[in-house]
């Protein structure tokens, strides 16, 4: 099989979000929450079209990595601010102010679920959002820098001897499989932390969320897909024929299955063409997403899905840095002395897992960086 995906904020809560930016409209300064929005949409798509040409599957969570390198932003300066703004989409607004907006706009409501007397408060969907920092016991931190991430960000601080390399790394690897449910291990490999680190951030994101209308498990057969390649293979196939959101385009077919609650969905783009998907992903940009969001309509459709599951990790520093984000990486050009003043600091690697399984009853999708 073969899947592409990002879970971005128009992902994570598109509908929650376009409510609160139609409650905006007629200003004439868009809110942090739309500037946030925005923000993490471009850069997601961005990271996509970055990542498209890898072979398997493709499974990545920008809202998590956004977090983790705003994280870093708040301590940078000069032309390595100036980079990563433009890379995130952050440029002219602060990105941890923003960053707190939309953390506060994505919590779930609860509604009632079920009928009459058995009906109960739940909530729509679940999303927690961590944040942590390890640091170099002895380093000094800029005043400014941990109170943005106190704040802001809500990464409470721990202080560790990073050249002791095997216990720093369980600690991190720990920590984040707590905050994902267990579902991300291992994201730090052996040979990580190097001796030299000073300063490890961290975001742990997890959601979770049922259907608004489950598949039936009866329904499930064994049907063929069609992979990348054009080969097809026999995998588990959900069906549904109900009323969903549907939009055509030229070269594609999109549908929008709604969670509990209608507050966030799944968005499904498939293209016409079975080899179609390339010059697809080529086109992907935050205003391709808003012109097929824009044009969804309701529709009886007819919907097959496989049921699947798979994990993608990343180091991602290459990839940033050939989106335009150089100085960081670079011991001679990084600038984070909104960090700490006592040691020349850069960004060593971004590290990423994410993990998705799609099943009859919903979805889940825990990430890291």
């Amino acid at each position: 099989m073969h899947f592409r995906l990002t879970l971005t904020c128009a992902l994570l809560g598109a509908s929650l979000i376009g409510a609160q930016a139609a409650k905006q409209e007629a200003k004439a300064v868009p809110s942090p929450l739309q500037k946030a929005a925005h923000a993490s949409n471009s850069f997601g798509s961005s990271l996509y079209r970055a990542l498209a040409d890898r072979p398997d599957n493709l499974f990545v969570s920008p809202y998590s990595i956004s977090v983790a390198l705003s994280m870093a932003r708040a301590g940078a300066l000069g032309e390595t601010a100036d980079q990563m703004d433009r890379v995130l989409g952050t440029k002219g607004f602060d990105a941890s102010q923003a960053h707190e907006a939309l953390r506060a706009g994505l919590q779930p409501r609860r509604i009632r679920d079920g009928h009459r007397r058995d009906a109960s408060k739940v909530d729509t969907y679940e999303l927690s959002v961590a944040n942590r920092i390890w640091v170099q016991r002895g380093l000094r931190l800029e005043t400014r820098f941990e109170r943005i991430q106190r704040t802001r960000y809500a990464a409470p601080l721990a202080h560790v001897d990073f050249k002791k390399t095997a216990l720093v790394r369980k600690e991190i690897n720990d920590w984040v499989a707590a905050r994902t449910h267990e579902r991300i291990q291992d994201i730090v490999p052996e040979d990580l932390p190097t001796p030299d680190t000073l300063v490890a951030l961290a975001n742990a994101i997890y959601f979770k969320a049922r259907w608004a209308e489950s598949f039936r498990e009866a329904a499930t057969q064994e049907a063929p897909f069609t992979n990348l390649a054009g080969k097809k293979k026999q995998v588990s196939m959900m069906r549904r024929t109900d009323w969903m959101m549907h939009a055509e385009t030229q070269d594609a077919h999109i549908v929008e299955l709604n969670y509990l609650g209608g507050d966030c969905s799944f968005c499904l783009v498939l293209p016409k063409k079975v080899q179609g998907l390339k010059s697809l992903e080529k086109k992907l940009s935050a205003a391709t997403w808003d012109s097929w969001m824009g044009q969804l309509r309701a529709r009886r459709i007819a919907l097959q899905l496989p049921r699947f599951k798979f994990t993608s990790a990343f180091e991602l520093s290459n990839v940033l840095g050939e989106m335009g984000m150089k100085a960081p990486f670079s011991p001679k050009e990084a600038n984070f002395e909104g960090i700490t003043k006592e040691k020349p600091l850069y960004i060593g690697v971004v590290l990423h897992k994410a993990f998705i399984p799609l099943h009859e009853t919903g979805t889940e999708a825990p990430a890291a960086t």
